[in-house]
């Protein structure tokens, strides 16, 4: 393992912190911050028993609620070149993905720059490891989509050797039959009061977004209103992107 991994502690910049994707749609990723290498293996599908490493990588999660076939771009400049990686970690811990390569579902690390991703047009096959300069061995930057599965739980590492200056767009295009948007609707599961009753932990059903929580508490009101929630704050949200437990302060006990 490369020693810059130690220095990948950043929100995003793990598999266990990854960045959570809710739905279908295009997220802009605009901070990357500088991030050490990983050695990765391909499967033997594409050049036998080949590895590389995935430098300054940066990793998003899903769930599948309905197989389907996958659809993705990621939208760059014509002269930067993103690689990337889509996992099964369903029956793995997060961390381990680097140590096995049958939770591999696609990749591709082409040298060709410019738009990447996985499409029912791709010009190749679900797998580009070709960091080679056999032009006969080199495939193009679109890979063809590939199926996922209903229930099963999944990591996609964008990476690049160089930082570029620009944002690159991700989207999950509703092309897709495979449902990755979460049909359970947030609702309170249990809450905890001190004695005074001005600060409450709330507990929901299912992680949210830490960004989708209003400051100001807006998102919450007491029924009867016999306090007026103030300030709201997602616990554990210095290191995560999602949340399931909520910190309110109402402005009288």
């Amino acid at each position: 393992m490369h020693s810059g991994y130690s220095q990948c502690d950043q929100i995003g910049q793990s598999p266990l912190h990854a960045y959570p994707i809710c739905g279908y749609g295009t997220t802009t990723q605009i901070k990357r911050p500088s991030c050490g290498a990983r050695q990765i293996y391909f499967k033997d599908v594409c050049v036998p028993h080949m590895n590389t490493f995935a430098n300054n990588a940066f990793f998003y999660k899903f769930t599948c609620y309905k197989s389907g076939y996958f659809l993705f771009m990621l939208n760059c400049g014509s002269s930067e070149n993103y690689n990337w990686m889509l996992y099964d970690v369903t029956n793995i811990p997060v961390n381990e993905i680097f140590q096995h390569q049958e939770v591999i579902v696609a990749g591709n690390f082409s040298k060709i720059p410019g738009n990447t991703g996985m499409s029912g047009q791709g010009t190749t096959s679900p797998f580009v490891p070709c960091i080679t300069n056999d032009p006969i061995q080199e495939g193009g930057p679109i890979s063809f989509w590939r199926d996922l599965y209903e229930g099963h739980n999944y990591i996609l590492m964008v990476c690049n050797d160089l930082l570029y200056s620009n944002p690159y767009k991700l989207t999950f295009d509703y092309g897709s039959t495979a449902v990755i948007t979460d049909p359970v609707l947030p609702h309170l599961k249990t809450t905890d009061a001190p004695c005074d009753g001005t600060l409450t932990s709330i507990k929901i059903n299912k992680q949210i977004k830490c960004t989708s929580i209003a400051a100001d508490g807006s998102d919450f009101e007491i029924s009867p209103k016999l306090a007026n929630v103030i300030a709201a704050r997602g616990i554990g949200c210095n290191q995560d992107f999602d949340t399931d437990s909520i910190h309110i302060t109402l402005d009288a006990p």
